[in-house]
C-alpha cells in the first residue's frame, strides 16, 4: 500500500473522543473472537462454563461477543453490585485458564497501574471534564482524588489550573449500621472512618443508622478540609441535588450530584447519569473542545471508557478525547477479570447498536 504521509500520530490527533473509543472497541473485539477461538484459553474457559457453547464456524463476531456476556457474566440479578455477583460466583478456572485470562485483561488495560501510565495527552491537551463515578467502601474517596491529582499534575505541566469544576456521582443508595440479617455492616464502619467528625447525625447529634451514598461524598469531602459552598436542589434535570464543595483557590470546584431516583433503587449507573449531565452541561459549554476523563477503578477503564462514549452518541456531543483512569495491581481473583470481559464483550455490542444508530461505521 502506499505511504499516504500521515503518521499514526497524526491520524490519533484527527480521531474524536468517539472515534477513539471505537476504534479501541474494535480492536477489543479481534482480541475477543479469536481468544473465544482458543481450546486453551478463552474458548476452553466457555466450554468448561457452559456445555451449551461450542465455537461454531463460521459464526459472527455478533454471536462470538453474546456467547461471551452471556457465559462469563450472565444478569441473572439485576442491580446487585458487582463485589457481590463475583463473590456468588463459585466457578473455577485451572491454572492455564487463569494465565489466559490475566493476559487478556492486561490486553485490556485491566492491569494498568496509575503510575504506569503517561497521559501526556491528558495533561497538555484542552480541558478536563472530570467526572468521578460512585462506588462503595472507599472508592468514591479514592476515585475523587485521582481526578484532583491529575488535575494537579496537568497544572504543574502547563502552568494553568484547569477551571472546569469536579462533578462527582452519587445516589440515593443506603449504607445501613446493621445489615438485614442483624450483622454489622462494613461498608458502614468505612464511612465512619472516612468521614470522621463529619459523619450525619440526627436532631439529637447522635451518628445515624443510615448513610446515602451522596452523604458519604458530601461528608468525606468535609473531613479532607472541603466547604461546602451553594447547595442547588434540582438546580440539574435529572439530579435531586447539586452541593458545590470549594477549598482552596488551586483547586478546582467540586459539584456533588444526588442522581434522581429510578426504578432500580436509585441507582442509575453510569451512562444514564453521565448522560443527563452532559446534556445540560452542552447548553452552556462546548463539550467538544473538551477532554471527558472518568475516574474509576483499573479494572473498570474499559468498561467506563465505552460506557461515556455511549452517553456522550445519547446526549449528541463528541469531546475531544475520551478516558477513564484508575489503577490496578492485578492483585484481585480471576473471576473478578472473568467477569470484566463478559462485561466488557456485553458493552460492545451495545456501542455498536448506539453506533449505527448514529450513522456511524459498524465496530463488530
Amino acid at each position: 500500500m502506499a505511504d499516504s504521509g500521515i503518521t499514526n500520530e497524526a491520524l490519533s490527533r484527527q480521531e474524536s473522543g468517539i472515534d477513539r473509543v471505537a476504534n479501541q472497541a474494535r480492536r477489543h473485539t479481534e482480541l475477543l473472537t479469536q481468544a473465544a477461538e482458543e481450546k486453551n484459553g478463552l474458548g476452553g474457559v466457555l466450554e468448561t462454563w457452559s456445555s451449551d457453547f461450542e465455537a461454531k464456524h463460521p459464526a459472527t463476531n455478533e454471536q462470538i461477543l453474546t456467547a461471551i456476556a452471556e457465559i462469563m457474566a450472565p444478569q441473572n440479578r439485576h442491580g446487585t453490585p458487582r463485589w457481590q455477583l463475583v463473590e456468588a460466583d463459585k466457578r473455577t478456572l485451572d491454572e492455564p485458564q487463569t494465565a489466559h485470562v490475566m493476559s487478556l485483561a492486561q490486553d485490556f488495560g485491566m492491569l494498568l497501574p496509575k503510575e504506569a501510565e503517561t497521559p501526556q495527552d491528558l495533561l497538555a491537551g484542552p480541558e478536563i471534564f472530570a467526572v468521578v463515578e460512585g462506588g462503595a467502601n472507599r472508592t468514591a474517596v479514592v476515585r475523587r482524588n485521582l481526578v484532583l491529582e491529575l488535575l494537579a499534575d496537568r497544572a504543574r505541566s502547563i502552568g494553568q489550573l484547569n477551571m472546569l469544576p469536579v462533578f462527582q456521582l452519587g445516589s440515593h443508595r443506603e449504607i445501613l449500621r446493621v445489615r438485614q440479617d442483624g450483622s454489622p455492616n462494613a461498608e458502614y464502619q468505612v464511612a465512619q472512618e472516612i468521614c470522621g467528625q463529619y459523619f450525619p447525625r440526627d436532631e439529637k447529634l447522635i451518628l445515624k443508622d443510615s448513610i446515602t451514598e451522596q452523604e458519604l461524598n458530601i461528608h468525606s469531602a468535609l473531613s479532607e478540609g472541603w466547604v461546602k459552598g451553594f447547595d442547588f436542589a434540582h438546580s440539574l434535570d435529572g439530579f435531586d441535588q447539586a452541593t458545590q464543595l470549594v477549598r482552596s483557590d488551586n483547586e478546582p470546584k467540586i459539584f456533588a450530584l444526588l442522581s434522581a431516583n429510578t426504578n432500580d433503587g436509585g441507582l442509575p449507573g453510569l451512562p444514564l447519569t453521565l448522560e443527563r449531565l452532559l446534556a445540560v452541561r452542552a447548553q452552556t459549554e462546548n463539550i467538544g473542545e473538551r477532554q471527558l476523563v472518568v475516574a474509576t477503578n483499573g479494572q473498570y477503564r474499559p468498561k467506563d471508557e465505552i460506557q461515556a462514549a455511549i452517553a456522550c452518541l445519547k446526549s449528541g456531543v463528541d469531546p475531544a478525547n475520551i478516558r477513564a483512569i484508575g489503577d490496578e495491581t492485578g492483585q484481585r481473583g480471576p473471576n473478578v477479570y472473568t467477569r470484566e470481559i463478559g462485561v466488557l464483550a456485553r458493552l460492545i455490542l451495545e456501542f455498536n447498536t448506539e453506533l449505527v444508530n448514529a450513522g456511524r461505521p459498524n465496530i463488530v
